[in-house]
């Protein structure tokens, strides 16, 4: 045979197989029909607290938006790792062996164990700050992939804008968990926000929740003030402990999360966790109704939540006008 043509079915060998290979493994869509048809969605939660919950408890209303998915039709397997990256990829192969129409994950970490496991299986995630600059995605207009989300961000400028209307300080120590994604990034938007308004940065960074604790008092006497970034650690204990240590010496802390502020911290202009889980919730219904993935685009919060603690502004001497409490979000009393 001509070494042409045997060149040429080679060649179209490889493509073809190519083709194949693509399409098995990239369904970004489902074949089901709503009315006909039953579906599986896989939840699994990296760390849990109460705005975690409220976030599963709204995705779950609104992919029920209307009588094509219900009780009769949808099931939902709700699985919790704690933040144990085997364990959460243990949970995902269940998953994957149960035939899941759809997977819901949170935070940065527990997408990137998703994401790791299937290319074919569409994940919608929340509470995500930089998807595209932690590898979720390809894009936040087009996800370009299986995954496709909703954002907890809200910019530093904002947040500290925020909190710096309440209270003046100079040096702020800037909690977080070292070498996380969403923090490190975070933390160069607010050394840059310092650096424009004249406002000194203290990287204060922990691999545990006892490191946390050890450096936050190793550094309290030398900052005036605490902020608790969007991070895991933060969010499963961290926040109590520096709520706690800055109070006892009489300094004030603002947060990333609204549960930070309701547990103590002084403010926050935060994402609401129930509000993105209701814009999740909607972008799952949409694709179990059979829309692609790839062609969707990531969400940010429909709006901020601003927030404060009167209480803690009391106990602090920090005067909040009747002005402000009236255009905030929320007033804890």
């Amino acid at each position: 045979m001509n070494k042409s043509i045997i060149l040429g079915i080679i060649i179209g060998a490889i493509i073809i197989g190519g083709i194949s290979f693509y399409t098995t493994n990239s369904n970004t869509t489902t074949d089901k029909d709503p009315s006909t048809d039953s579906f599986k969605i896989g939840i699994v939660s990296w760390v849990t607290n109460e705005e975690f919950e409220k976030n599963i408890i709204t995705f779950k209303q609104y992919v029920q938006l209307d009588d094509h998915f219900n009780e009769n039709n949808l099931q939902f397997i709700e699985r919790i790792s704690n933040a144990d990256k085997s364990k959460h990829q243990e949970i995902v192969q269940e998953f994957i062996d149960e035939k899941v129409d759809l997977i819901f994950t949170q935070t940065t970490s527990g997408t990137l164990a998703v994401k790791e496991m299937t290319k074919n299986i569409p994940i919608v995630f929340s509470v995500v700050t930089y998807p595209v600059e932690a590898g979720i995605i390809n894009d936040l207009e087009q996800s370009g992939n299986n995954i496709v989300g909703t954002r907890n961000y809200i910019s530093i400028e904002e947040q500290f804008d925020f909190f710096l209307e309440i209270s003046q300080v100079n040096k702020i120590g800037f909690i977080h968990r070292e070498n996380e994604s969403n923090s490190d990034i975070q933390i160069n938007e607010a050394i840059e926000y310092g650096n424009k308004h004249g406002i000194e940065i203290i990287d204060i960074s922990a691999t545990s929740l006892k490191d946390l604790e050890n450096k936050i008092n190793e550094n309290i006497s030398n900052v005036d003030a605490l902020y608790q970034a969007c991070d895991t650690l933060v969010q499963s204990g961290g926040e109590e402990i520096a709520i706690r240590i800055a109070t006892e010496n009489n300094k004030p802390t603002f947060s990333c999360n609204l549960d930070g502020v309701r547990k103590g911290a002084l403010s926050g202009e935060v994402a609401n966790f129930a509000d993105i889980g209701k814009q999740s919730g909607s972008m799952a219904h949409k694709i179990l109704e059979g829309r692609d993935v790839r062609d969707m685009k990531t969400e940010v919060p429909d709006s901020t939540y601003k927030i404060i603690n009167l209480k803690t502004a009391e106990s602090l001497g920090i005067e909040i006008s009747k002005e402000l409490e009236y255009t905030v979000s929320e007033v804890v009393r």
